[in-house]
């Protein structure tokens, strides 16, 4: 018998209110990574945040998890 794949999470959008750019390390058991938040400009018709997107549930799971996120120095903008 063949297993299904399980489909794949939708793409999620987060932001760093205030931010042009971004870098936030994120730990996960003794390992580390780094996700780029990028994008960001400030002009006369507005200012725009820096964003990052991914459809990975595991890098989701850890910036929704993350001190950074809790206090909403990185919010998620859509899903």
């Amino acid at each position: 018998m063949k297993k299904e794949r399980k489909e794949r999470m939708k793409a999620r959008t987060y932001v760093a209110p205030g931010l042009l750019d971004f870098t936030l390390m994120l730990k996960a058991g003794k390992a580390w990574t780094t996700v780029e938040f990028s994008g960001g400009r400030s002009s006369g018709y507005g200012n725009f945040w820096a964003r990052f997107t991914t459809d990975d549930e595991v890098i989701a799971h850890m910036i929704e998890n993350s001190p950074e996120f809790r206090k909403g120095k990185v919010r998620l903008e859509r899903s």
